[in-house]
């Protein structure tokens, strides 16, 4: 356990590791020998999109998604799905939240999944997702003029000197669904690939806004920038701050937050045209 929580980037905590290895053996990715956690399926490639193909090929055998894929209508509202899940699991007692919760989760993961019916689900505030990545609450850290820089230097399983340095622009990359790392080591997503393949041509950044796009408080931030494209970033600040900056608390998180939330806007605004705008947004 100590050993996977200094490999970790982010130092969780322990209760917080001891969950996530407890889910991942349920789904038998993993198993416990001794003081020891093994990977069960040493095939499954140990990236997100080996995690991801996993996770769909699981849930297709999985009976909730096999009676709702079955329902003769076209949407699939959040009650449905509630429905569906207490006729399978009779005899289970939890509060109405609790069974919504657990089925708005269950809507997530299969959207994760990419399974055939992640669009027909309705009536559930969409979380956008970034090659798989529910993040509601991803604030990039650095603009993009930082990111982009570190972003064209990666190739794919590098360990980059300076990877504590690049960190910030890491993690930002990653929630926009360019690369992953693991143990310090880079891996080029699919996308991350396509766009790399893109240098030094107007597509490169279009695609990175397109990306970024995707995420959603990036895209409301955009969404006020469209309409006011000559605001400060005072007046910026004062429009989002209490939707978008909620769970900041201290004034030099909120700046750097405005910062980079504002020139992600900025660019995508000079970067995207109407036609490609609409294309992203809800």
């Amino acid at each position: 356990m100590d050993e996977l929580k200094k490999l970790h980037p982010k130092r969780l905590e322990s209760g917080t590791l001891d969950n996530t290895l407890r889910e991942l053996r349920s789904v038998g990715l993993i198993r416990k020998v001794g003081d020891n956690f093994q990977r069960n399926l040493p095939d499954i490639p140990a990236t997100e999109d080996g995690f991801r193909d996993y996770m769909s090929k699981k849930f297709m055998r999985y009976t909730p998604y096999q009676k709702l894929r079955k329902l003769s209508n076209q949407n699939i509202s959040v009650v449905e799905v509630v429905s569906t899940l207490k006729d399978i699991f009779r005899g289970t007692s939890y509060a109405e939240k609790t069974w919504s919760t657990y089925a708005k989760h269950l809507i997530g993961w299969f959207d994760f999944a990419n399974l055939d019916i992640k669009d027909r689900f309705i009536d559930i505030e969409k979380v956008r997702i970034v090659d798989g990545h529910l993040k509601p609450y991803f604030i990039p850290n650095r603009s993009p003029k930082t990111d982009i820089s570190v972003f064209c230097n990666l190739k794919d399983q590098s360990k980059p000197e300076n990877y504590s340095k690049i960190y910030n622009p890491l993690y930002d990359l990653k929630s926009i669904g360019l690369i992953e790392y693991m143990d310090k080591t880079i891996y080029l997503t699919k996308k991350g690939k396509l766009i790399q393949s893109k240098l030094e041509t107007k597509e490169f950044e279009e695609m990175i806004a397109i990306e970024a796009m995707k995420t959603e408080k990036i895209e409301q931030a955009t969404k006020y920038f469209l309409k006011h494209p000559t605001c400060s970033r005072r007046e910026f600040r004062e429009a989002l701050s209490s939707t978008l900056l909620n769970n900041r608390k201290t004034e030099e998180s909120i700046r750097a937050a405005i910062y980079a939330l504002y020139a992600w806007a900025k660019f995508i605004y000079d970067h995207l045209d109407e036609s490609k705008l609409d294309s992203v947004s809800n």
